[in-house]
């Protein structure tokens, strides 16, 4: 063979590994950005008062008032404590979701905080004690990496049994327990050094 068609062949061989390299990368990289994104939910469940047998035959209920001398009153309430976290790798300028509780639950009262007031979460419909609500959409502005908003939402339930929150969003997210993701990844190094 010739020595210059040699180098001819050298010189394509790494023009085209070398494309071929950089084309292998820039997918991976495309396929990580573009992933459907975890957002991490923490759901923590306190019954606050439900009635018991030992008052029976005696109803009893929790009473609420509120400014207007206006009272509100409950067979039961729970509280659940609703913390969201951007453990994706991708910044939402507005990030949208709901949740929906089963038929005989209803949510009476609600508190939201951001971490500070550039971080601000709104809710629709407006919830109080004259509106409850079995659903409920949140608004989070900005919800970038690792910024996390918390909820408690007070319910109350016709059964006693409040059952499963369902988070929803029309973004392609998945909702996932943050603490698996922390387990998930020290399991695979602890695998890795062995």
């Amino acid at each position: 063979m010739d020595s210059t068609l040699l180098d001819i062949i050298k010189i394509g061989s790494g023009f085209l590994g070398g494309g071929l390299a950089g084309a292998i990368l820039n997918n991976i990289i495309a396929n990580k950005k573009s992933r459907i994104q975890p957002i991490g939910k923490r759901v923590k469940i306190s019954n606050v008062f439900t009635p018991n047998d030992l008052v029976y035959p005696h109803l009893t209920k929790i009473t609420f008032s509120d400014t207007t001398s206006e009272s509100y009153h409950f067979d039961n309430l729970t509280i659940a404590q609703v913390e969201i976290i951007n453990s994706g790798n991708k910044d939402f300028d507005t990030f949208e979701f709901g949740l929906t509780l089963k038929k005989d639950t209803s949510i009476i009262n609600i508190d939201v905080k951001g971490t500070d007031r550039h971080h601000i979460i709104t809710n629709d419909p407006a919830i109080d004690f004259n509106n409850p609500s079995k659903i409920i959409d949140f608004k989070l502005t900005p919800f970038n990496r690792k910024d996390k908003y918390d909820i408690t939402l007070f319910l109350t339930c016709n059964n006693n049994m409040i059952g499963e929150l369902k988070f929803s969003s029309k973004l392609p997210v998945k909702f996932v327990d943050p603490d698996s993701i922390k387990k998930t990844i020290i399991e695979i190094l602890k695998e890795s050094k062995t």
